[in-house]
């Protein structure tokens, strides 16, 4: 194992090395918006390459073929967006979007027999979806990819964040998954090198697309095309989803901002809560740190606190940890401008001229 996160930790930092030198070299950047970004400087935006490569070795090799597929597909999708931005200056149409990433999560679901299981963990129960496992495991891909790249907002945050919990995939799923969770958490450390707050380079959509599928995927199990794998052990669920809490409450807390002000969800922004704590003066690494820290602690509170201290109990620890972050930190950025409504140009009047 030690050989395989060495190798892993260089080939992230070479290969990302490697993509910085070919975006600077062909022009690959992604240019500062005010309106929905928070670097100020031209920055490479296919990390994601580097990481991509850097999992490969491993990716090949897993018998686990639908967490292959669906780490492949999503990666090319976020991709496909990253490269359409380069030369257009803006991501893929969400409508074209949504429908690439739709069927990303489908693909491995149908061919594969992808399944969210739902796995227990000490007093956290199985969650059994039935009939509905099918379409319900599409969603749960989307939702965890969309999360993850809403996450990937400032220098290093995705970084602490996912590795984390790459480490938890390795330690806690599938024998037969473990190699590639490793690999993938030491290669995202080799790439944090060089995404450190002030980032050279960033992961772009494709970055977070593999990491937000590897994810979901750790807590699913599939038929594969090896009758011997069909009892493949993912992650518990319950892990996961307390350390996604503080993204996931992030995302929803701007979507219903943008409710609550009649903003288009569509509209871009650089509106989240992490991002308008650097806005107030916190330090972007402390930022990303603190979300590092916070889905660790939802680790240790959903394993082994709740083995010995059981269920109601972690649930209050997780909840008042949450609030606490949450109250924290609004209390930070109170000062902070929210983000408004961009005014509709109006029609011009017309024009008594014959």
């Amino acid at each position: 194992m030690g050989e395989l996160l060495l190798r892993s930790f260089l080939l992230g930092g070479v290969a990302t090395g490697l993509a910085l030198l070919l975006a600077r070299r062909v022009g690959a950047y992604d240019l500062p918006d005010p309106t929905r970004r928070t670097h100020t400087v031209p920055t490479p935006r296919i990390g994601g390459v580097a990481l991509f490569l850097a999992v490969l070795p491993e990716l090949l090799p897993c018998r686990a073929v639908s967490y292959g597929a669906a780490t492949t597909l999503f990666f090319l999708v976020g991709l496909a967006d990253d490269l359409w931005g380069w030369r257009r200056g803006r991501g893929l149409p969400a409508r074209v979007k949504l429908a690439l990433q739709i069927g990303a999560a489908a693909l491995p679901v149908w061919l594969f027999g992808l399944r969210f299981a739902g796995a227990p963990t000490g007093p956290w129960p199985a969650l059994d979806l039935g009939v509905a496992a099918a379409p319900m495991t599409v969603l749960w891909l989307l939702a965890v990819v969309t999360v993850v790249n809403f996450m990937d907002g400032i220098d290093g945050i995705t970084a602490a964040t996912c590795a984390v919990l790459l480490g938890a995939g390795a330690g806690a799923g599938s024998p037969h998954t473990t190699a590639l969770f490793a690999a993938a958490g030491a290669a995202l450390v080799g790439f944090s090198a060089w995404n450190a707050p002030r980032a050279r380079i960033f992961l772009g959509d494709g970055g977070s697309h593999l990491l937000g599928a590897l994810l979901a995927c750790s807590v699913c199990t599939s038929d594969d095309v090896l009758p011997d794998y069909r009892d493949l052990a993912p992650m518990p669920w319950a892990l996961l989803g307390a350390a996604l809490l503080p993204s996931i409450a992030d995302v929803a807390g701007a979507l219903v901002h943008k409710a609550r002000h009649r903003i288009p969800f569509s509209q871009a922004h650089a509106d989240h809560l992490y991002q308008r704590l650097t806005k107030a003066g916190t330090p972007v690494a402390l930022v990303a740190l603190r979300y590092g820290a916070l889905a660790l602690l939802a680790l240790v509170v959903v394993g082994p606190f709740a083995s010995l201290a059981g269920f109601p109990a972690a649930c209050a620890v997780g909840a008042v940890v949450l609030a606490a972050h949450g109250v924290q930190a609004q209390r930070k950025v109170r000062g902070v401008p929210r983000l408004a409504r961009t005014p509709t140009p109006s029609a011009p009047a017309p024009s008594d001229r014959a």
